[in-house]
């Protein structure tokens, strides 16, 4: 949706380690054949680009709620005004179906 409707003023940064992650929501279906392992990874950079986002490939490894910042394993301390966070998840098996970890 931001990408259809950017908002004025707002600039949207995705952090992750990887560029690939895979939808949890689509698992069962990869495991038993009905989809292929590339149907349930997410694009985070090309997703990211769509939404007029900036990616940035790169681990947070501290939050500081008072300085209103993130810190990363390479780029340091990152600003923030709000923040949305997904701890991620990994289901169990997948690694040996061929999907991203």
């Amino acid at each position: 949706m931001l990408g259809a409707r950017p908002l004025d003023g707002v600039r949207v940064t995705v952090v992750s380690p990887e560029p690939l992650a895979v939808y949890s929501g689509m698992v069962p279906g990869v495991l038993v054949g009905t989809y292929g392992p590339e149907d349930g990874r997410i694009d985070f950079a090309a997703l990211a680009a769509r939404a007029g986002a900036a990616f940035l490939r790169d681990r947070v490894v501290a939050i500081d709620p008072a300085r209103r910042q993130v810190s990363t394993e390479r780029c340091g301390a990152l600003p923030y005004d709000v923040i949305s966070l997904d701890v991620g998840s990994r289901p169990k098996g997948v690694e040996n179906q061929g999907m991203p970890a």
